[in-house]
C-alpha cells in the first residue's frame, strides 16, 4: 500500500495482451512519450503508423549522472535536467537502485562531448554502453521508415481503445517480445468507471431516486469497488491487474454524479482482522437498502449484519506514515528538523525551524526585501544581505512587492492591517500573536484632526495616505487637486500642490501626508507652522505594548492549544483558506520556542501541500500553543546557513521574511 501511494495511486490494467503488431490511426494529432523520458514524437493526424516489436542496434552509450536508493532525490535530478534543456534524460529503476541517464548514442565520442556540459552543472558522469540487442517498441511511417523506438509508450491525451473512451493514459509495453496494451488510470478515476459499469443497468430506477438516496447508493458501491480493488492492487503480481469486466466508459450520464460520490467516500474502505476485504453486494440490494432512505454507513452495516460478514467501515485519510529525515543542531539553541509523511492523499514533507527563546543571543525580525516597501527579493539575498543564520518567507504581498498587511519594522509602520488579520508581534521582551486592528489619526494641537486611511500606499478616492522613510526617498507625485503636507519634528514645515514632475523628498525624521477628494477638505484645515501630532492606535490586546516590530499574515490556526482556525472571519480567499498547498507557518510554544514551518506542496511525486486544518493539527502535534499561517504557495521558502532547506514548488521573489541573527 505505501508504495501504491508514494507512486500517486496509479493503477495499470491490462487490456490486450500478446499482439504482434498494431496499427495507428490517429483522426488527430498524437504525441507518443517514453516514460520515464522526455524521449517524444507526434504522430500527424489522417496518416497511417505501424507499431511493432523490434531490436535496435547495441551500440548505444548514455551518460549516468546520478543512482541512489531515493526515489524522490532521483526525480528531482530528472527534473532539473529536463528543466535545463538536455535531451533523451532517463530515470531508470534498476532493482533497489533509481538511476538518472542523459542521452541515447551511437558513439562514445557523443557521450564524450556530452559529459562536460553535465559536469559544469555539478554531475559526476561515467559513460555505459549497451552491450545487448535492446528489444524496444518501434512506430514506423507509411514510407517504412522507423520515426520512433522505446521500451514502452504512452499516449500523452486523447485515450480511445476500441471505440470507448478510458480515462488516464493509454500505454504499449514489451513483453516476451509482444506488445501488451494497459490503461494506466488514476485510483478514484477507475473506481468511478467501475461504479459506473456497475450501476448502468438501474440507471432507470435511479432517475426516480431523491437526491440523497441516489448518492446514498452510489457511496456505498463506491467504498465497495474501493475495499475490492485496493485488495486486488495489494496483493497483485507484476506491473499489471487484470479486470475482465473493465470496458471503459460506456454511459457517462451519470459520471459526474459517480465521480462526486467517490470523492465523498475517498479513502473508505472495508477492513476484516486489520485487511482489506473483497465483499460482493447484489446491486438490487444496494438499490433496495439505498431506497428505504438509508445513509451509505448504515447501508453497508445492515447488509454485513444479515449476510455475517463481520468487517469494519474505516477511513485511511487520517493514517500518517512519519518519519523524521534530519534532526540537526544549527547553532546553540537553533535547530532543524525536516519531516517525511506519507498520507493517503500523497507524500508530504515539512521543514521545521526551532528556536529556544531562552537563548538570548537571538535577534529574531520581519525584515523588508530592498528596505522599501516597493521591492522584491529572493530570500537567499535577503537572509545573506543581513548576515543572518536563517529565514522564511513572511507575510503577504502585492505585485509591486508591497506588503499586504501590518508591517511595522523599529517601531515605525510600513503598512497598515488588512482587515485586522492575525499578525506576530515582538516587543522587547515578548513575541505574541493577536489581531492587527489600527486606526491612525493627523491632529492639531489646537484640536482639529484628520483620520489617516493607510501608509506608504498609492492614495485613493477620498483618503489621507501618510509616507516615511520606508517608502522610499520621494513620495509619489501629486495628483491634480491633490495636496500635501511635509512635517518634521511635530511641525508642517511646507504644504504642496500638484506640479508635474515634483515629488517631494521624504525626511527620515518627517513623514509625508497627501489626500484625494473629500480628505482634501480636512487637510485644508492644516497650515505652515502648525504643530502636529500624528497617533497610531491598535486594537486593545496591542494598545499598551511598546511594539518593535510586527509582520501581518492568518489565519490564526492555534489560539490557547486548540485548533482555531478564522479564514472565515479574516476574509480569506479560497485558494488560502482551503485545498492542500505549500505553506508557511509561525507558532509559539508554552516553553518559550518559536517554531515556523514550511511544507512543500504542489509537486505530487514530493509533496502535496497541507490543508489549513491539517497544518494546525501537525504544530499542535509539536507543542504549539498559539500559531498561525504566513503568505504560502510559490513564496513558501526556508533558508538556512545559505541553504534553501525546503523544495519551493516555484521560483519566486518576497516583498518581506522574517530572519534569525546571531546576535554574538
Amino acid at each position: 500500500m505505501e508504495n501504491f501511494i508514494r507512486d500517486g495511486k496509479k493503477v495499470s490494467i491490462s487490456l490486450k495482451e500478446g499482439k504482434e503488431y498494431i496499427w495507428l490511426l490517429p483522426d488527430k494529432n498524437m504525441v507518443l512519450v517514453e516514460p520515464g523520458s522526455n524521449n517524444t514524437v507526434t504522430l500527424k493526424g489522417s496518416q497511417t503508423y505501424l507499431m511493432r516489436p523490434g531490436k535496435i542496434d547495441n551500440n548505444i552509450y548514455q551518460v549516468q549522472v546520478f543512482a541512489s536508493f531515493d526515489k524522490l532525490k532521483a526525480e528531482t535530478v530528472f527534473n532539473d535536467l529536463v528543466m535545463a534543456g538536455f535531451q533523451d534524460v532517463f530515470l531508470l529503476n534498476e532493482g533497489d537502485w533509481f538511476k538518472v541517464r542523459v542521452g541515447r548514442l551511437s558513439a562514445r565520442s557523443a557521450a564524450e562531448a556530452l559529459a562536460p556540459e553535465l559536469e559544469n552543472k555539478g554531475y559526476s558522469t561515467w559513460i555505459l554502453r549497451e552491450e545487448k540487442p535492446v528489444e524496444m517498441i518501434n512506430i514506423y511511417d507509411v514510407e517504412g521508415d522507423n520515426i520512433f523506438s522505446a521500451s514502452s509508450i504512452e499516449l500523452i491525451e486523447g485515450v480511445k481503445y476500441q471505440g470507448k473512451n478510458y480515462p488516464g493514459v493509454l500505454g504499449y509495453a514489451l513483453y516476451n517480445n509482444k506488445i501488451n496494451i494497459y490503461n494506466k488510470v488514476e485510483l478514484n478515476q477507475l473506481i468511478t468507471v467501475l461504479v459506473s459499469n456497475e450501476v448502468k443497468d438501474l440507471y432507470h430506477d435511479l432517475y426516480l431516486f431523491n437526491k440523497s438516496r441516489l448518492e446514498a447508493l452510489l457511496k456505498s458501491q463506491a467504498v465497495i469497488t474501493r475495499s475490492n480493488l485496493l485488495s486486488k492492487i495489494i496483493n497483485k503480481k507484476g506491473d499489471f491487474i487484470y479486470l475482465p469486466s473493465y470496458q471503459g466508459i460506456e454511459d457517462d450520464r451519470m459520471i459526474s454524479k459517480i465521480s462526486k460520490a467517490v470523492q465523498l467516500t475517498d479513502g473508505i474502505v472495508l477492513e476484516r482482522n486489520n485487511k482489506l476485504i473483497k465483499v460482493s453486494f447484489n446491486t438490487r440490494e444496494l438499490l433496495k437498502e439505498a431506497g428505504s432512505g438509508k445513509n451509505y454507513q448504515t447501508i453497508l452495516s445492515d447488509l454485513n449484519n444479515y449476510q455475517l460478514i463481520d468487517f469494519k467501515i474505516i477511513d485511511l485519510t487520517p493514517a500518517v506514515i512519519e518519519r523524521v529525515r534530519i534532526d540537526a543542531k544549527v547553532k546553540r539553541g537553533l535547530n532543524y528538523k525536516e519531516i517525511y509523511q506519507l498520507t493517503w492523499w500523497g507524500p508530504r514533507v515539512i521543514s521545521i525551524l526551532d528556536l529556544d527563546l531562552t537563548k538570548t543571543a537571538y535577534i529574531i525580525e520581519p525584515v523588508l526585501a530592498g528596505g522599501v516597501v516597493q521591492a522584491t527579493a529572493d530570500l537567499m539575498e535577503i537572509v545573506k544581505s543581513r548576515n543572518a543564520l536563517a529565514g522564511v518567507n513572511g507575510g503577504y504581498f502585492s505585485y509591486t512587492g508591497r506588503p499586504l498587511g501590518l508591517l511595522i519594522k523599529d517601531g515605525v509602520t510600513v503598512s497598515e492591517p488588512v482587515k485586522d488579520r492575525t499578525a506576530v508581534i515582538f516587543t522587547n521582551d515578548d513575541i505574541l500573536l493577536a489581531k492587527s486592528g489600527w486606526q491612525a489619526v493627523l491632529q492639531k494641537a489646537a484640536g482639529n484632526s484628520c483620520l489617516v486611511n493607510g501608509v506608504n500606499r498609492y492614495v485613493g478616492e477620498d483618503e489621507l495616505i501618510v509616507y516615511n522613510k520606508y517608502y522610499g526617498e520621494k513620495a509619489p507625485e501629486l495628483g491634480a487637486g491633490m495636496i500635501e503636507l511635509l512635517v518634521i519634528d511635530d511641525l508642517i514645515k511646507a504644504v504642496n500642490t500638484h506640479q508635474e514632475g515634483n515629488r517631494t523628498e521624504i525626511p527620515d525624521q518627517g513623514m509625508v501626508f497627501q489626500a484625494h477628494g473629500s480628505a482634501v477638505t480636512k487637510l485644508e484645515e492644516f497650515q505652515l507652522g502648525d504643530r502636529v501630532e500624528y497617533r497610531e492606535d491598535f486594537s486593545p490586546e496591542l494598545q499598551d505594548l511598546a511594539i518593535v516590530s510586527a509582520l501581518g499574515g492568518g489565519p490564526r490556526l492555534l489560539k490557547e492549544g486548540k485548533v482555531f482556525i478564522t479564514a472565515h472571519e479574516e476574509e480569506f480567499q479560497n485558494d488560502i483558506a482551503y485545498g492542500r498547498a505549500p505553506r508557511t507557518a509561525l507558532g509559539l510554544s508554552n516553553d518559550k520556542h518559536l517554531l515556523v514551518f514550511t511544507v512543500d506542496g504542489r509537486q505530487p511525486s514530493l509533496s502535496i501541500g497541507i490543508t489549513l486544518e491539517e497544518l494546525a493539527e501537525f504544530m499542535q502535534r509539536h507543542g504549539v500553543e498559539e500559531g498561525m499561517n504566513l503568505d504560502g504557495g510559490s513564496s513558501a521558502r526556508m533558508v538556512v546557513r545559505g541553504f534553501t532547506m525546503n523544495n519551493p514548488s516555484a521560483k519566486r521573489l518576497i516583498s518581506n521574511a522574517i530572519i534569525f541573527r546571531y546576535n554574538r
